[in-house]
């Protein structure tokens, strides 16, 4: 644990689920699956704008994300 021993160690070294030879096989997978469930989930579910006011589009390249208010509803 010397310091010229740990400045010559890869900069991904100490993460061992994010990045480098040892990438997490199961993360795509458990993305797949949340976005699954919550899919399914919302199946029962409406979602309707609390208002009908929306944010005005910007005039740029790329879009920022603005929240709308969104209401709940079961569906039957």
């Amino acid at each position: 644990f010397s310091p010229e021993e740990i400045e010559q160690r890869p900069s991904a070294a100490f993460m061992p689920f994010l990045t480098g030879p040892h990438f997490c096989l199961g993360s795509m997978m458990s993305i797949r699956e949340t976005f699954l469930s919550v899919s399914m989930l919302l199946q029962h579910f409406k979602l309707t704008p609390v208002t009908q006011d929306f944010p005005a589009a910007a005039n740029s390249l790329t879009a920022a994300p603005q929240a709308v208010p969104l209401r709940l509803q079961a569906v039957r």
